[in-house]
């Protein structure tokens, strides 16, 4: 099944210029890059796989996990908002 985004142009910018998209945003792009860049760390980290990660290792995981849970707050305040 093809799902179709049913949503114009016009209401899509009206959409993404609103305070809790943007704060939203401001919040989810970094963690997913955060994310991301552990996920590569990660396996690039071969020899270090088997062993628990480090103290960095788990700093950075808790920023992306923070926000992740500010991103996360952002959206639903975006949802009860609409």
């Amino acid at each position: 099944m093809v799902w179709v985004l049913s949503i114009g142009p016009d209401q899509l910018f009206k959409w993404l210029e609103s305070a809790g998209s943007r704060q939203h945003h401001l919040f989810a792009w970094p963690a997913f890059a955060l994310i991301v860049g552990l996920a590569v760390w990660r396996a690039s980290a071969v020899r270090f796989a088997a062993q628990a990660p480090g103290t960095r290792y788990l700093a950075v995981t808790a920023a992306a996990v923070v926000l992740v849970l500010v991103a996360g707050y952002w959206g639903g305040e975006m949802l009860l908002a609409s």
